[in-house]
């Protein structure tokens, strides 16, 4: 896929980067790799550290915890943010439901963009896990 197509997608698609510019996405996209994986394949096993976190540009992800289907994370959305921040162990195990292609982003290579552009993105990791959070309180108190 080449940039521009990305970055839109991604701006047109994923609630985490609809607030960047064109140019703070091409600032991200420098410091990302693509990967692809086939219907079935495993990304990241539950309980394996990592520090990469992926959003989907095409194709879905199975979420699963213990074997059991927990999320379903679609194109534009972002997974793995958790253990990239932590540096923990993976909560969940992360199963390629149809050919997808993902975008990855290590840890490490955030921490080299300019400072106005990490914090940007930690806000948005920030707003993503509390909305899963607040959903999953109100799935639990119904």
């Amino acid at each position: 896929m080449e940039f521009e197509k990305i970055i839109k997608t991604l701006q047109q698609n994923s609630r985490f980067f609809n607030t960047f510019s064109d140019a703070e996405m091409m600032q991200i996209l420098k410091h990302c790799t693509s990967k692809s994986y086939k219907e079935g394949q495993i990304v990241f096993q539950e309980r394996s550290l990592g520090e990469q976190m992926y959003i989907v540009l095409t194709g879905a992800v199975r979420i699963k915890k213990q074997g059991k289907i927990i999320d379903l994370v679609r194109k534009g959305e972002c997974f793995g943010e958790m253990g990239a921040v932590s540096g923990d162990e993976r909560s969940a195990t992360a199963e390629a439901s149809s050919d997808v292609l993902l975008l990855e982003i290590a840890e490490k290579k955030v921490e080299s963009l300019p400072d106005e552009l990490q914090v940007k993105l930690y806000k948005n990791i920030m707003l993503i896990l509390s909305d899963r959070l607040r959903k999953r309180i109100e799935e639990k108190s119904h």
